[in-house]
């Protein structure tokens, strides 16, 4: 019960999670199925993108989505040479976030960004994008 007198009700029923509300006084809902949500959990992470794939020069954004504040560690890895930028770390909110990742120009070449997050109560989660610098023409 909250402070309003809505009640929420969860329970086990062969095999599935179900769920119904009641406002105060009111009647239950129809019972809802949580079994999908609790065996595949949406990601900890989404909607990672770059403001440009290809850049010359210049600053490039990442945004990203988190489903709780997280700790996010960014690393930007040029293929074959090592890491350009070594785990910069970052605290996120929850929902869109946005960071400027590269502010100075970069060696032509593909590079991979990883985002790995870490939240209390979730797995640790990451993913990867590229962007491709080309030379100044």
């Amino acid at each position: 019960f909250d402070a309003s007198g809505r009640a929420l009700a969860v329970w086990a029923a062969d095999r599935r999670i179900l769920a119904a509300t009641r406002a105060s006084g009111g009647e239950w809902t129809a019972p809802v199925e949580l079994s999908p949500i609790a065996e595949d959990p949406p990601p900890l992470i989404s909607e990672v993108r770059l403001s440009r794939k290809r850049l010359r020069t210049g600053p490039t954004a990442l945004s990203f989505r988190t489903r709780a504040a997280a700790q996010v560690t960014v690393t930007l890895r040029r293929r074959g040479r090592g890491p350009v930028l070594r785990g910069a770390k970052v605290r996120t909110v929850r929902g869109l976030n946005r960071i400027v990742l590269l502010r100075r120009p970069l060696h032509p070449g593909a590079y991979q960004v990883r985002i790995t997050v870490r939240a209390e109560n979730w797995a640790p989660a990451s993913r990867t994008t590229r962007v491709v610098v080309v030379p100044k023409a």
